[in-house]
């Protein structure tokens, strides 16, 4: 069995999957790349967790994650909702989070925002930082940050939640005074699908898949 960072570090995953789809006009987690899911090609790209969850409100969740669906307080509130509620609800220390949309995001992606958040978690290199806390650390390309496509801290729950209460949606201001850190990834990885002409240019380009 292969070395599991992700397990040995208390790292959850956590794929999005409430968006509306208005631009798609169907849900995008159940779009194919082959013949997987989205969703169930993130699952098998992205390594090994123990705790493995699907954000998503009246939806079922894929073979292999645990569905939750947004906390009563936030529904209808966007992805920090769905970031804040599976904060709460897990037990790992951190999340990788990406979305349903994103399916060529990797285990790759994931172990090189890791290798970047080691060297900010002073929690663990030290006791006497005390009053430091860990921070988002978000993949970047070339439109900047992805607040979708990031690892989270469990500690940044409360501070999501109280914010969200505040009338905040978006993810990126939300966690705009946490300090984030943005770690630069090839944007192919990061590839978003938002509507059908993006979802036949992937095909397109990606028959190997096919």
């Amino acid at each position: 069995m292969k070395e599991s960072v992700f397990c040995q570090n208390s790292i959850g995953l956590l794929i999005l999957a409430g968006g509306s789809a208005r631009r798609m006009g169907r849900d995008k987690a159940t779009l194919t790349i082959g013949d997987r899911t989205f969703a169930e090609q993130l699952l098998s790209a992205m390594g090994d967790y123990d705790e493995r969850i699907f954000s998503a409100n009246g939806a079922a969740a894929p073979a292999g994650l645990e569905l939750v669906e947004d906390d009563e307080r936030f529904k209808g509130m966007g992805p920090a909702a769905g970031i804040a509620t599976a904060l709460r609800a897990c037990e790992s220390q951190w999340l990788m989070v990406v979305p349903c949309d994103a399916p060529f995001v990797d285990e790759e992606v994931a172990r090189t925002l890791w290798a970047e958040a080691l060297k900010h978690d002073y929690m663990k290199q030290t006791k006497d930082f005390k009053e430091q806390k860990r921070v988002p650390v978000l993949a970047s390309g070339t439109k900047g940050p992805e607040p979708l496509i990031g690892l989270y801290p469990k500690d940044i729950c409360e501070l999501m939640e109280k914010k969200l209460l505040a009338g905040k949606r978006k993810v990126i201001e939300i966690i705009e005074d946490t300090g984030y850190i943005q770690v630069p990834i090839d944007s192919k990885k990061l590839l978003n699908i938002n509507s059908p002409e993006d979802y036949r240019a992937m095909r397109e380009n990606n028959k190997k898949y096919e």
